[in-house]
């Protein structure tokens, strides 16, 4: 059915306007219409009665009235659009009535860049669109957006030339192809953010930058994907919650080194399947809650909290490009967590934080020959373990990847020293199927000892 002047005007108020300061009310259709909005049709040149009416996206960006407190909203109907959008102004593009198709004309460039200045008004939306990228699908940079919401976001060049989630994950370049890029911007404010997008077939599926705030990245769908989210130098992001990750090499990564207050809250995400990690964390100057979280079968470890080198987590790499800056790794929470079903549940070799009230169960069954642990710590590390429920591991907790990838507990050659300070109480360690703590003599805290 389509959608008339007033129907559309509505569908803003509702899914764009609701906390995000628009408001069309008092507003008759032409006075908006005529002054703020453009349509575009590529095959229809009456735009379905709509008007002004233009053949291209480009085109209604250029031509729309931003002057309103809004800016102007391009709204494109129904088709396959080969097109590279350059947004430089104060312009929202909404896709109606069905399927609405965008592709790069040039795949070396974003299919569509967004970059209206910082000092600008925010652009309030880009949604319901279909976007085939290129090098990127969508980049944000030097810009101000209050959503992105409802998209489906796909990669023509991984489509095309296949793709190996794990071997991506490992080693990221400066300039990934990415299904949504941010830096050096802004995005969220009220209901805004990154919003119920479908992410799929791209190096990375949500990568934010350098200097970049969001607000939130809430319930998105981002699978087969090198990385899911990647989380660069000196960003903030508020909340990452309530997304569905599958089939990624790595679900969300963190790394290099946070700028102030430097925070992420990971909470209540369905994080399946992951070739290597689900989370892997080796940032310096972070404030980071895992909380809530269902981390289930993934092919190495469920968390991976590090700054050392790959030597001596190996087989389980962190990647040499991106190290803690200082070696000191994040500050943590990781509480109610359900990590199932991995090589390891979670390896923590260097940070200060809690772990508390987790299930770590059933890890360390991926293959026949070598198998990995529900814990698995290092010699660095500053944390209190209280309250956690691991069972039916092959091994429950330890120290090393010697003892874990080997189930050996008297070591030919020594581990490295422990160096930091372990604290906890009140955990229930048992019927894990090699050993619950090895080497028994490690310095476990009071709530983990017999």
């Amino acid at each position: 059915m389509k959608l008339n002047k007033i129907s559309l005007l509505s569908f803003l108020v509702v899914a764009i306007g609701v906390g995000l300061g628009v408001s069309f009310a008092g507003l008759k259709d032409s006075e908006t219409l005529d002054s703020s909005t453009a349509w575009v049709d590529g095959e229809d040149p009456a735009c379905g009665g709509n008007s002004p009416c233009f053949r291209t996206i480009q085109a209604a960006v250029e031509a729309v009235d931003v002057s309103d407190p809004e800016g102007g909203f391009v709204f494109i109907r129904p088709g396959r659009y080969r097109e590279n959008i350059v947004i430089k102004r104060t312009v929202s593009l909404i896709g109606v009535e069905g399927s609405v198709r965008l592709e790069a004309a040039d795949p070396a460039r974003p299919t569509i860049l967004v970059s209206n200045g910082l000092q600008s008004r925010p652009i309030e939306t880009i949604h319901n669109l279909e976007v085939a990228g290129g090098k990127i699908a969508i980049e944000i940079v030097d810009a101000r957006v209050r959503s992105l919401f409802g998209n489906r976001i796909t990669s023509l060049t991984n489509l095309v030339s296949g793709f190996a989630p794990p071997s991506v994950a490992l080693r990221m370049t400066a300039r990934m192809d990415a299904g949504i890029w941010v830096e050096r911007a802004v995005i969220g404010g009220g209901l805004g953010g990154i919003r119920e997008n479908e992410i799929s077939y791209a190096a990375a599926g949500i990568v934010i930058g350098q200097e970049a705030i969001v607000s939130d990245i809430v319930m998105n769908t981002i699978q087969r994907t090198g990385l899911g989210i990647y989380l660069q130098h000196q960003m903030y992001v508020a909340r990452i919650s309530n997304n569905i990750f599958r089939h990624n090499g790595i679900h969300i990564k963190v790394a290099g080194k946070a700028t102030s207050p430097g925070k992420v809250d990971i909470a209540s995400n369905q994080m399946l399947l992951a070739e290597l990690h689900g989370i892997t964390v080796n940032a310096e100057g972070m404030s980071l809650t895992i909380e809530n979280n269902l981390i289930a079968n993934s092919g190495m470890a469920g968390i991976v909290l590090s700054c050392q080198s790959p030597s001596f987590v190996s087989p389980v790499e962190v990647g040499e490009e991106d190290p803690c800056p200082g070696q000191q790794g994040s500050d943590f929470i990781i509480i109610r967590n359900r990590i199932v079903g991995g090589y390891y549940g979670i390896i923590l070799v260097t940070g200060q934080g809690k772990i508390l009230r987790n299930q770590i169960s059933e890890n360390g069954f991926t293959t026949s020959v070598f198998r990995g642990a529900g814990l698995l710590l290092g010699q660095k590390m500053q944390v209190e373990i209280s309250h956690n429920w691991i069972v039916n591991n092959t091994l429950g907790a330890g120290y090393s990847i010697l003892a874990a990838y080997r189930h050996v507990c008297q070591f030919p050659e020594m581990p490295p020293p422990f160096e930091g300070k372990l604290t906890g109480s009140n955990n229930e360690i048992r019927d894990n199927e090699f050993a619950d703590l090895c080497p028994p003599d490690y310095p476990w805290p009071p709530g983990f000892r017999k």
